[in-house]
């Protein structure tokens, strides 16, 4: 019973207000890292080049922000589902096409290109948690929808 005492004496007690930061801290560090990944995956098998326009995807883009790889969501913000693996499924494109794109949701054709890319990506992916199975099945209940 000591021991436990002298344990618990030596640690400093934190309040929950920090402790609860602390874990939302390294929840958005493991989801910065799996979205890093996740964008590697599809920056391999899109071959460097955007989803939309089919230009090269530069990893730094230096002054040209226009031509940055930035994350394009398959589901606009607005119209997201609320389901977590549904919301962050995205493709790379150029900063200024996502922005020309604005909020308008996919076509069937690009619904369908998405669909092959996540498909490619999970057979790349190593590791544990992929995320390209539920986004295949969005894609491939979104082509249901259209027909």
């Amino acid at each position: 019973m000591a021991d436990l005492e002298e344990l618990q004496a030596d640690r400093p007690i934190k309040p929950r207000r920090i402790l609860s930061a602390e874990r939302r801290a390294l929840s958005r560090e493991n989801v910065a890292r799996a979205n890093l990944q996740i964008a590697g995956a599809l920056y391999i098998v899109q071959r460097g080049q955007c989803f939309h326009c089919g230009g090269a995807l530069p990893l730094f883009a230096g002054r040209r922000r226009d031509f940055a790889c930035s994350r394009e969501h398959a589901l606009p913000q607005e119209r997201r589902t609320g389901r977590p693996q549904h919301d962050n499924a995205f493709v790379l494109a150029h900063a200024l096409c996502n922005h020309d794109r604005a909020s308008r949701p996919f076509s069937i054709t690009e619904w369908a290109r998405a669909a092959e890319l996540w498909e490619s990506a999970r057979r790349l992916w190593i590791g544990s948690s992929n995320p390209f199975p539920a986004w295949i099945d969005l894609a491939n209940e979104k082509l249901k929808e259209s027909t």
